[in-house]
């Protein structure tokens, strides 16, 4: 069993809290990803696990067992880097093999496992190349299989696609988790990247300034975030400021600033008059050239005055005027456009899709 146990994990640097009481706990053969901006404590947390950081308070426990005096070499931990850390004098199998060779096991097993951690990463054949002869998905994978070749309890991925292009590393997205899923390793990955993390994760936390703001599943993170701040980091939002009016049952009213009205439904502690931000995201939102044409489905309806059309090739871009606020709405790129700019329209959505956030 491989459940992750994090109790209470604080780390301070001077004046700094790269951790500050983090408590999370990742199931056994879960893909766990850590999300946030530079310095919110994400790599940290993953160092602690490996060992390279040795925590102030708190602990953290592997498969039941306290790690905190465990050395590095015993905690049965795999790791893959972003620069890969290949040898570039030896050969694709031997990289492969080192770890096993350092723990002792016989040259036969070394061998049968190396040939197959090269079928598992799709790399049969590669094993007399040296690094420098592979591609950086490749590389990748030689990476991947050196970390899951001695059968870690637990695997650790700090921005394992970082230095791959954009085309290369949503392949590999797709053939990491199938790999995940095939060796069925207990799995946290380090990212800022959140489409990376929102593909890979089973279960994401978004951290800043050394606090998890958020855990949830990538649906939970992105759909109903709770904070402004997971809310714009997740994705691109739309903000509205405004106070409930009225509210019944789960039913809410909210007066935006420049008096429009907007209805927000799903569970909200907010009282009547309380002030309040909304978040809607952009593709939940849809453009009509006129008030007839929104759907009847769709409870709110704004005008509005389109700023700017931006052609993103698999969709278009509308950054509108709305509400005294700035509003972005994507249209898939399956119709012809349905404004231009300087031209009035109407914007609508759910009543569902307006997400009440604290500040």
């Amino acid at each position: 069993m491989s459940t992750v146990e994090i109790r209470g994990v604080s780390k301070r640097y001077g004046s700094v809290a790269a951790l500050d009481d983090v408590s999370l706990e990742f199931a056994d053969g879960e893909f766990f990803g850590l999300l946030g901006p530079s310095g919110s404590g994400k790599t940290t947390l993953l160092r602690s696990i490996a060992g390279f950081v040795e925590p102030d308070r708190g602990s953290i426990h592997v498969g039941g067992e306290e790690i905190a005096r465990v050395p590095i070499y015993r905690r049965d931990i795999g790791m893959v880097f972003q620069n890969y850390a290949l040898f570039p004098h030896m050969s694709v199998s031997d990289n492969i093999a080192f770890g096993l060779s350092v723990r002792g096991i016989g040259r036969e097993e070394i061998r049968a496992r190396v040939e197959d951690a090269l079928k598992l990463v799709r790399l049969e054949g590669y094993g007399e190349r040296r690094p420098r002869q592979l591609s950086g998905g490749q590389q990748q994978r030689v990476a991947l299989a050196r970390a899951v070749v001695s059968r870690p309890r637990v695997l650790l991925l700090d921005e394992p696609l970082g230095a791959l292009d954009k085309n290369l590393r949503q392949q590999m997205q797709i053939e990491l988790k199938q790999i995940q899923r095939l060796v069925g390793i207990t799995t946290v990955l380090v990212t800022h990247d959140q489409e990376e993390a929102l593909t890979l994760s089973d279960r994401i936390a978004v951290f800043n300034q050394g606090r998890v703001i958020q855990a949830g599943t990538p649906g939970e993170i992105y759909d109903s975030p709770r904070s402004a701040f997971v809310a714009d980091f997740m994705g691109e939002a739309n903000f509205f400021i405004g106070r409930v009016a009225r509210r019944q049952g789960d039913e809410m009213q909210i007066v935006l600033d420049d008096g429009a009205a907007v209805m927000a439904s799903g569970p909200s502690r907010l009282a009547e008059n309380a002030a309040v931000r909304l978040v809607v995201r952009p593709e939940k939102m849809s453009i009509s050239a006129s008030e007839a044409s929104i759907p009847p489905h769709h409870a709110n309806r704004l005008a509005a005055t389109v700023e700017q059309v931006v052609f993103m090739g698999s969709s278009i871009t509308y950054r509108l005027n709305c509400a005294g606020a700035e509003v972005s709405v994507y249209q898939q790129n399956q119709d012809p456009p349905r404004a231009a700019e300087g031209g009035a329209v109407w914007i609508s959505w759910r009543a569902t899709d307006t997400i009440p956030v604290d500040d």
